[in-house]
Order: C-alpha cells, then structure tokens, then sequence
C-alpha cells in the first residue's frame, strides 16, 4: 500500500514535470518564431531543441535534489537509530539498576549478620571458657589458698588470657596447706592449654603467681617440665578434642 502511493507521487510529480518542460519549449519556440515570422520547419527546430535541453536540465536538477534528499535522509535515519538504541540502552539499564540496588544492599547485610553472630560465638566462647577455668581452680586451689588469693589469680588468669602475662602478682599458699611444685605446673599446663596460649607464657603465669612455691625453679625450668606427669594433687587435665571443659578427675 505505501509502495503504491510512492508511486503515484512520482508520476504525478513526473507528469507536472513534462507539462512545465513542454510548455517552456513551445513559448520558447513562439517567442523566437515570431522574429523569423514563423516558419514552421524553424519552429520545429526551436521547439525541440527547448524540449531537449529542458529535459537534460530537468533530469540533471532531478539527479542532483535526489543525491541531496539520499544524504539528508540517511543521516536522519542514523540519528533515529542511535537515537532509538540509545533509549532502548537507557530502558535496559533502568530495569537493571535497581536490582543490582537490591542485590548488593542485601547481601551487604548478610555478611555483616554473618560477622555479628561469628564475633558473638567467640565472646561467648571464650566467657565460657573463662567460666570454666575459675571453677576448676576454685575447686583445685580452694583448700591451699585464701578467698583474695584465689580473687588475685582469677586476675592473673585474665593477664595472660590478654597477652599481659608481666601483669601478674604475686600470690602465696596458706602457712597450713603449702601446695607443691607439680601440683603449680600442672595447673598451669591445664589453664593455658584452655587459652591456648604458649609454654613460655604459662610458665612466666605460674612463677609470677607463686614466686615463693616456686623459688628454687627458673623459667626454663618450668617450661619444660610443666607436662611432666607425676603424683601430685592437681593432675594433667588434657581438653577433648574441639572442647575446653575439665575432667572430674582428683
């Protein structure tokens, strides 16, 4: 249907076209004529050679107005495609943002959920463990070590719980009760292996805890022989595998 119509546009531009030339041609081949007094065989001459010469330009005008109407068009056309596919990006990328807006808010979140409860599993962890520590020596210590002492080496226990071992004060056993190197060892050995801190600290721990029980051994000494398994009143408590309570044994 367009086709059509395109169609005959052109032949009716062509036909008004051929009026105007030919038209043109016989008032140029009159107007000459008349100072030849119209002699027919000079009129004729004159008429086509108008006719052929307003052909020529008519076909020429039209060859270049076509090439003009082509460019002109084109880059009307480019401008309409960048022009449309730029909008269909912009469209794209509207129903894209907000997803990734709320993708990326959510799963920001996540991950700072995932970090609380993670934070808040080791601090209740290691409260628990510190829980555990402190009854154990209360029952272990109890009956060597006066009320403020046992409250002075829950605060050593916490030093080197924090890496601050050289905070330690010193402490002793009551003059009825004096209670034994092994036994200091042991209790040292079992406390750390909770905390998982180092021989050496432990060692440091228990010498600046009971210097006077402790008198005759040096930190070397006692970072090395702070496992050694002998009779004592405080045994070796080695933890479960993955678990930091102590056993009930005497």
């Amino acid at each position: 249907m367009e086709n059509n119509i395109q169609v005959q546009k052109a032949a009716d531009i062509s036909s008004l076209a051929g009026v105007v030339i030919v038209s043109l041609s016989a008032l140029t081949a009159y107007n000459i004529g008349e100072k030849f007094n119209h002699n027919i065989l000079f009129d004729a001459t004159i008429f086509i050679i108008s006719l052929v010469m307003l052909i020529l330009t008519f076909a020429i005008f039209r060859k270049v107005m076509a090439g003009l109407f082509t460019t002109t068009s084109s880059s009307t056309t480019n401008k309409q495609v960048q022009s449309e596919c730029s909008q269909e990006s912009n469209h794209q990328n509207a129903n894209q943002d907000p997803v990734e807006e709320e993708q990326i808010p959510d799963s920001l979140e996540r991950y700072e959920s995932i970090l609380v409860e993670e934070q808040l599993k080791e601090v209740k962890r290691k409260r628990d463990i510190m829980i555990a520590i402190r009854e154990y020596v209360v029952e272990k210590t109890s009956k060597y070590l006066s009320k403020e002492n046992i409250s002075t080496l829950f605060r050593n226990i916490e030093c080197i719980a924090e890496n601050r071992v050289n905070d330690c004060q010193p402490i002793h056993s009551t003059k009825e009760a004096k209670i034994s190197s092994p036994s200091l060892r042991h209790l040292a050995w079992n406390i750390g292996e909770r905390l998982g801190v180092s021989r050496r600290d432990r060692a440091i721990f228990i010498k600046s805890s009971f210097p006077y029980e402790l008198r005759n051994a040096d930190i070397e000494y006692l970072e090395a022989n702070l496992r050694v398994n002998v009779p004592c009143d405080i045994p070796i408590d080695v933890p479960d595998k993955g678990d930091f309570h102590f056993h009930n044994n005497t």
